[in-house]
């Protein structure tokens, strides 16, 4: 997926929504990670943890929020332990047209 954005440094939400039964309590964690091209490896930004307890119909939604510069991200979400219960993938591209569309609608 990719996400525009129009300066060099913007900030961005994640949001995920994960079901726990009846009797589970769980400390879960966002893991923002980076792509350094450079070094061709993930680089963990930040770790912003969150806690579900079960028994919800609807389970739990939660998002975390960061400053995202241009490259390739992803966000997992994790319990704890470190088990990767889901994770998304995306590029931030700067997009000068943006700022220029945005400046038009003012």
């Amino acid at each position: 997926e990719r996400i525009y954005i129009s300066d060099s440094l913007e900030t961005i939400y994640f949001y995920s929504s994960v079901f726990a039964p009846q009797g589970m309590s769980l400390n879960m964690i966002h893991e923002w990670r980076y792509f350094n091209e450079e070094e061709k490896k993930w680089e963990v930004v930040s770790r912003i943890p969150f806690f579900i307890e079960g028994g919800r119909d609807i389970g739990y939604r939660w998002f975390t929020y960061r400053s995202v510069w241009p490259g390739k991200w992803r966000v997992s979400i994790k319990t704890e332990s470190g088990q990767t219960v889901g994770r998304k993938d995306f590029w931030i591209i700067k997009n000068k047209d943006l700022l220029e569309l945005e400046e038009k609608i003012k």
